[in-house]
């Protein structure tokens, strides 16, 4: 039986050289809302490449590949590597 992997976004990085000239004082703001995120929303974020965001009321619709995200698999609350093979899956330990 296979276990249950978690996902999660164990980093979120924002690429200031794209935000700043955007966003200019509100840089801040912005990068605060991503941050404060869920996981799940995070994650959705990352697939969808796209989400939108209240920042002092204002809805801002942000791209994914304007941030770096580092995302980690866990299991049992332990950080893994997850391979996945044509019939197989393989879950290294560190």
């Amino acid at each position: 039986e296979m276990p249950r992997i978690e996902r999660r976004v164990s980093r979120v990085k924002p690429k200031y050289n794209v935000l700043g000239p955007m966003f200019r004082d509100r840089v801040r703001d912005v990068v605060k809302a991503v941050e404060s995120m869920g996981d799940d929303e995070k994650l959705r974020f990352i697939e969808k490449g796209v989400t939108t965001v209240d920042v002092n009321g204002e809805k801002i619709e942000l791209k994914a590949d304007w941030f770096s995200f580092e995302v980690e698999n866990v299991l049992g609350g332990a950080g893994v590597e997850v391979i996945e093979l044509d019939k197989a899956v393989v879950i290294v330990e560190p």
